[in-house]
């Protein structure tokens, strides 16, 4: 009764992105910045000077090119295959190979899911 669609009377839970999705060039989406959001019509997170520099280590590559969620999502997708491994030796013997190897971004891809379920579970309990 109160959410699910945009009436007079309903709540509404939105972000102010820093510019519009549907202008200029789509290789820079991953550039625009989410400098507000709002639910139920309380700014529960503004971008300020604090949260941008946060935001900027985040995704600023390092030396190898990697940023610092992709390094957390290759980590989690390295110990859940770590995980599954059956024995200590097996365990030891994927370490050493796993933290050495080159990642493709397709290794992360369960994590992502796990994470996104995990999200909106706690998004729809919530409701």
């Amino acid at each position: 009764k109160t959410k699910g669609s945009i009436e007079v009377g309903k709540l509404a839970d939105f972000v102010i992105l820093s510019r519009d999705p549907t202008q200029g060039d789509p290789n820079t989406i991953d550039r625009i910045k989410v400098t507000e959001t709002i639910k139920e019509g309380k700014a529960i997170y503004v971008l300020d000077a604090a949260e941008q520099r946060k935001a900027e280590l985040m995704i600023r590559p390092d030396a190898k090119g990697n940023n610092a969620f992709a390094n957390v999502l290759v980590a989690m997708a390295t110990q859940r295959e770590l995980d599954g491994a059956s024995t200590d030796w097996q365990r030891t013997a994927m370490a050493r190979f796993m933290t050495g190897a080159r990642h493709d971004p397709a290794c992360v891809t369960s994590v992502m899911s796990d994470l996104v379920a995990a999200m909106t579970a706690g998004a729809t309990a919530q409701q």
